[in-house]
C-alpha cells in the first residue's frame, strides 16, 4: 500500500522559485518607470520599476542592459533591478 505523506507534498509544492532572475536588454522607453524590453531569447515584455525603489530606482535608458525579475506564472513582464 503506497501512503503519501502531506509533509512533504507541502515541501515540494513550496521548493520551485516563484521569481526568475535574468538579464534583459532595454528595448524603447516609455516613461521614467515603464519601458519594453527583450530578454534573452528575444521575446518583448514589459518592464517596469517598481515605485517603492524610490530614489534607489535605477535610471532608464534605450539598448542598456539590467537584471530583472519574472514571475514564473507570468512571463509577459519583468520587474527592473538595476543597469548590468
Amino acid at each position: 500500500m503506497i501512503t503519501h505523506s502531506r509533509q512533504s507534498a507541502a515541501i515540494a509544492i513550496e521548493d520551485p522559485p516563484m521569481l526568475v532572475r535574468t538579464t534583459v536588454t532595454v528595448e524603447r522607453v516609455l516613461n521614467p518607470r515603464n519601458a519594453f524590453v527583450l530578454l534573452p531569447n528575444g521575446k518583448r515584455v514589459f518592464g517596469f520599476i517598481d515605485p517603492r525603489n524610490g530614489e534607489f530606482a535605477p535610471q532608464l535608458a534605450e539598448e542598456a542592459t539590467m537584471s530583472a525579475e519574472l514571475n514564473v506564472a507570468d512571463f509577459s513582464r519583468a520587474r527592473l533591478i538595476a543597469v548590468c
